[in-house]
């Protein structure tokens, strides 16, 4: 077991869950080989008759409505976690989808098919939800974005149609139940045993702070290779990263810095860069799904 470990209470269509993915790459990326994350689903939206989210004006049972309160919160958080999000293609809900069940029960079905790659679906969903306008809570997109991605789809399928992914996401409401979680992200951070829970969003330096007191200062993290090589090894592990990912993973600065440092990459055509609402993200040339 890894001396860092991880148990991250999360929900796919979570804008704050979206926000951490920064920091999970710096994490990677400055602590490595250290740190092991499970994440546990607790599914954030059953219904949206019952959902109500009164601290952030979100609530009230109508989709458009729901739509509407949804979009002003994921740009009002875009100053904070800087992730990219297409506020004006965000349109999760509807008569039809009124749950986020669905993504949940993806990532479960992915866990099932192909555990090694389970972790960056879970991520693909997000930013599908957040960056392109998809209704994830449709399970035939859902679908087509497991085929695209390359898990394996007919296991993949297979566990959603045999009720094995549902039950093992009723497994993870339940943990979540007795963990007594209240938002999500809620993490708890284990260091040689040692735990602390915590919820809502936080920095890199705040997960540093905790791991240092922790490990009672025996683990400090490293400086990050910065190298085309190690990009490559998380593009062709995620596909698409977002810029702020990226200087969160190699420690830049600012985006300026990031940006002179892809720029020779993009302009050789190695890399692509592809606008999505607030930003743009990153990926290999060669990647094989859109």
């Amino acid at each position: 077991m890894k001396p860092i470990v991880i148990t991250n209470y999360s929900d796919p269509i979570c804008v704050w869950c979206w926000g951490t993915e920064p920091v999970f790459r710096a994490l990677e990326t400055h602590y490595p080989n250290l740190v092991s994350i499970r994440y546990v689903m607790g599914g954030m939206v059953r219904d949206l008759s019952d959902f109500n989210d009164e601290e952030n004006g979100i609530g009230g049972g109508n989709p458009e409505t729901i739509n509407s309160q949804l979009r002003i919160h994921l740009k009002d958080s875009t100053d904070v976690h800087h992730m990219p999000v297409d506020v004006d293609k965000y349109h999760l809900f509807s008569e039809r989808v009124t749950s986020s069940f669905p993504q949940n029960i993806a990532y479960k079905a992915a866990q099932i098919a192909d555990p090694e790659r389970a972790d960056a679906f879970l991520r693909r969903i997000r930013e599908a939800t957040m960056t392109e306008g998809a209704v994830t809570g449709d399970y035939s997109v859902l679908d087509r974005l497991a085929e695209d991605f390359g898990l394996p789809i007919e296991a993949y399928r297979e566990a959603l149609e045999c009720g094995q992914a549902e039950s093992t996401f009723k497994r993870d409401v339940d943990e979540a139940i007795a963990a007594k979680v209240q938002v999500f992200p809620t993490v708890t951070l284990s260091v040689y045993g040692k735990e602390e829970t915590f919820g809502g969003y936080y920095t890199f330096a705040d997960y540093v702070a905790r791991i240092r007191k922790l490990s009672g200062g025996t683990i400090e993290p490293v400086k990050p290779d910065v190298s085309f090589e190690s990009l490559n090894r998380l593009l062709r592990k995620y596909h698409l990263l977002a810029t702020e990912e990226i200087r969160a993973a190699f420690d830049f600065e600012t985006k300026d810095d990031l940006e002179s440092w892809l720029a020779p990459y993009i302009s050789d055509g190695t890399l692509t860069k592809e606008q999505r609402g607030s930003d743009y993200m990153i990926a290999l040339a060669s990647r094989k799904f859109r």
